[in-house]
């Protein structure tokens, strides 16, 4: 800070005290008179002090190091005090890198493996709705083959007339046609869900080949119970029916077995998951959500630091702005 000098500088700087020191004594004023005396002799002590170049004709006042540490000090608050609003406003302790490398990049991490268990439990609840599709198709070829055995013992008996074994037998010849009918046209998600040589359905619940459920459906048609192209117009062909259906039963029964295992693996699978997804996302939250209390605690000291600093600011830029007075 610069000001226009002369030879005379500090003899103008003397006659100005002692011409402001006059008019309080001409007006009695000692107490405020002897106060003056001891401000202005440290004011003209420390003008002095600044005077720092007279030879050019300059007087230059250098800028107090006090000064410069307070606002190093304010800057210093209000960067964290911008932090402190952005995560409360945010809700988040980690909102880019920058705010902790080594935290942000596991909590990262731990949310690519909380999405991948949303999807594994996605796969799960499909798996169980396809295991119960299937078991819905096998209960109905069950019901049908119970009632292909009881159409053939009945044919079997002897006291059925040729009448009513052509009855029996059309109702029969019915039952092979939805057997067919069924294993033809069992979709699930337009997939087909029997095949002439069986079909295997992965249901995928995780990143490696453990963690799959393989679900296996044989067919179920009336080749595959060796019924296509029988009747039970005869005794002797009713027995055979029957003996092959009861096989079916067995067959289809089998298959219901195997499915409630694997459907019963889907559920606890689920479970599993979803207490994975509870501790993967408690993880992350702990990493990366601002703790609310903290913060506020935090922004509230930062504000009462923000405002020391402001203080200290205007005490450092006092004593220069005074000695500024006494050249007006």
């Amino acid at each position: 800070m610069y000001f226009n000098t002369g030879r005379n500088c500090r003899a103008k700087f003397a006659k100005r005290i002692c011409q402001q020191r006059k008019a309080l004594r001409v007006k009695q004023d000692i107490p405020r008179y002897n106060l003056y005396l001891h401000e202005t002799q440290n004011h003209y002590n420390l003008a002095l002090s600044l005077l720092t170049d007279l030879k050019g004709g300059t007087m230059t006042i250098e800028l107090s190091s006090s000064v410069l540490f307070s606002q190093l000090q304010y800057d210093r608050v209000y960067h964290h005090l911008g932090q402190d609003y952005s995560r409360l406003s945010s809700g988040l302790r980690l909102e880019s890198a920058k705010d902790d490398p080594s935290d942000y990049a596991i909590s990262n991490q731990l949310r690519a493996e909380s999405r991948l268990l949303k999807q594994a439990r996605r796969n799960a609840f499909d798996g169980l709705g396809y295991t119960q599709v299937v078991e819905n198709h096998l209960n109905t070829t069950t019901h049908l083959l119970t009632r292909a055995t009881e159409l053939a013992a009945q044919a079997a008996s002897g006291h059925v007339n040729t009448e009513a074994k052509a009855a029996i037998n059309a109702e029969y010849q019915e039952i092979i046609s939805e057997l067919d009918r069924i294993h033809a046209q069992s979709e699930y998600n337009n997939l087909p869900i029997f095949a002439p040589s069986g079909r295997t359905t992965h249901i995928q619940f995780g990143d490696t080949s453990n963690e799959t459920v393989a679900i296996t459906t044989q067919p179920i048609d009336a080749a595959a119970f060796n019924l296509n192209g029988t009747d039970i117009l005869s005794e002797a062909n009713a027995e055979v029916v029957f003996q092959k259906a009861s096989e079916g039963i067995d067959h289809t029964s089998a298959q219901l077995g195997i499915l409630g295992s694997k459907y019963n693996r889907l559920k606890d699978t689920l479970t599993l998951i979803d207490e994975k997804i509870i501790g993967t996302q408690a993880a992350e939250s702990q990493l990366r959500d601002a703790d609310v209390a903290l913060e506020v605690t935090k922004m509230t000291s930062h504000q009462i630091q923000m405002e020391g600093a402001k203080a200290a600011m205007a005490q450092a830029n006092l004593s220069p702005e005074r000695v500024l007075s006494l050249f007006t």
